[in-house]
């Protein structure tokens, strides 16, 4: 049996919420990850860590009905417009967060889901 990733949580409550749902529909899935994220919550976004949720790969159609996932587009919480850009996006913010993180030795994954709408101006955290 193949498996593929439906979606990825930073939250394990999140997970075994949506695991549990899928199983009562009848979908076997599984939990990728659940205990490097609890352990490690600041390396959320760092090389594909976070709780990933795995099901069967000729189910998956029906387990994103299921899920109800949105189709990854955001939208601002203030105005909803979808004209959204990273933060870090300027190659002299990176350099910042990279000199930065190799001075004081720590992990800077959650600082890379901050986004800007280009419409209001309203900062926010995904």
């Amino acid at each position: 049996m193949s498996l593929s990733v439906l979606t990825t949580y930073d939250s394990t409550i999140n997970a075994n919420l949506l695991r549990a749902k899928l199983e009562h529909e009848g979908i076997p899935c599984f939990l990728n990850n659940e205990h490097f994220t609890n352990l490690m919550p600041h390396y959320f976004n760092i090389l594909g860590s976070g709780v990933q949720i795995l099901v069967p790969t000729d189910q998956l159609e029906q387990a994103k009905e299921i899920a109800k996932l949105d189709d990854g587009r955001m939208t601002c919480p203030n105005c909803g417009a979808t004209n959204i850009k990273n933060d870090l996006e300027s190659p002299k913010n990176k350099l910042k967060l990279i000199l930065i993180a190799l001075l004081i030795a720590v992990p800077i994954g959650n600082l890379l889901n901050r986004y800007r709408c280009l419409e209001c101006g309203q900062k926010f955290k995904k």
